[in-house]
């Protein structure tokens, strides 16, 4: 299966879970490319597998990536299998955000669409950020919580839904 992961990361974590993705697949004998949305539109002609992963910033996906997605929405539509994920500090909203966020079309159309956690790392935000990062810590510290964090499990289960050999339907 040849893959495309492309992605938007604001601080690493899209980036870092991205190249976990990778390797899991390539695990699994895919031929994987991974590609940052920042350095520009991947050409989508191809592949097997297309995968979106966003961060999560205030409930919602930057806007390039929603930019992204409208432009290649036939693309994606037409692909063998297209995927979603991710990565917020707030898994619980996981299927709020992706809903909100995502064209629903797509969503519908896809194999798989998860989170896959987030961190929260004070010296990589800037501005407003940098601000609310540095209050959930102190809120996590105070109620003695786990800081948020990927979730290398919810990337395996991604990884094994997407090579099980289950395409999307067409219709």
């Amino acid at each position: 299966m040849k893959c495309l992961i492309c992605y938007q990361s604001k601080t690493g974590t899209t980036a870092k879970c991205a190249e976990i993705l990778k390797k899991k697949l390539e695990k699994r004998g895919a031929q994987v490319t991974a590609a940052n949305l920042a350095a520009g539109r991947p050409q989508l002609a191809g592949y097997d597998c297309i995968i979106t992963g966003a961060p999560v910033r205030m409930g919602k996906i930057p806007k390039e990536t929603k930019a992204f997605l409208e432009a290649g929405r036939n693309e994606l539509l037409n692909c063998k299998k297209t995927a979603f994920f991710i990565c917020s500090a707030f898994p619980a909203q996981t299927q709020q955000v992706l809903l909100e966020n995502f064209p629903r079309e797509l969503l519908e159309a896809s194999v798989c669409a998860a989170g896959f956690g987030g961190e929260v790392d004070i010296h990589k935000q800037k501005g407003f950020d940098r601000f609310m990062a540095r209050m959930m810590t102190n809120l996590v510290k105070h109620y003695k919580a786990a800081m948020p964090s990927v979730r290398e499990e919810n990337i395996e289960a991604f990884a094994n839904t997407l090579c099980s050999g289950v395409d999307k339907e067409k219709n």
